[in-house]
């Protein structure tokens, strides 16, 4: 078990080591050594440095990563200082992450961070996912892309997060 402080909050993390791919074809789905994980809930996954990574889940009682290039790795994330909201999905053909769902009415600019916002109780606040490199206006919204920090391709060592374990995540229904 390590522990890891972000933005002002120790996080109690497991080290997962990666198993093998989950299709042979497709470098986006991994399936980790984590046994027994919760089948309705949604896990974060970190690099070693510290860096968003992917999500987790139980399907058929296999531990399956979906990383960052993966279109199905949807978590929340804000954008720049004035945590401008948006959601992953998956990455380009050129390696940048593509953030949907971005509000057109929100300023975002070239080299603005990202990090996770929290907002979805998969991330803790603040992991740092990485900095914008484009932004294409569409009809009602705002498509960003971002330089991702981490490099998840043949990585084999992440860490786990259980949001849910947290004592200082409220959630409000």
């Amino acid at each position: 078990l390590k522990t890891i402080a972000s933005n002002q909050l120790d996080l109690q993390l497991d080290k997962v080591k990666v198993l093998s791919y989950y299709k042979f074809n497709d470098y986006s789905r991994v399936i980790i050594d984590k046994q027994d994980l919760n089948t309705t809930k949604i896990y974060s996954l970190i690099t070693f440095d510290g860096y968003s990574a992917g999500i987790v889940l139980n399907k058929n009682d296999v531990s399956l990563a979906y990383l960052n290039a993966n279109e199905r790795c949807n978590y929340t994330v804000f954008i720049g200082s004035n945590k401008v909201p948006g959601i992953t999905s998956g990455i380009q053909q050129d390696g940048k992450i593509l953030l949907k769902y971005v509000p057109i009415w929100q300023t975002v600019n070239i080299g603005d961070e990202v990090i996770t916002s929290s907002m979805d109780s998969i991330f803790p606040f603040g992991i740092k996912v990485g900095k914008v490199t484009n932004i294409s206006i569409k009809d009602n919204i705002q498509e960003i892309l971002i330089e991702p920090y981490a490099n998840t391709l043949g990585n084999r060592d992440y860490y786990i997060y259980d949001h849910s374990i947290n004592t200082n995540t409220c959630l409000l229904y």
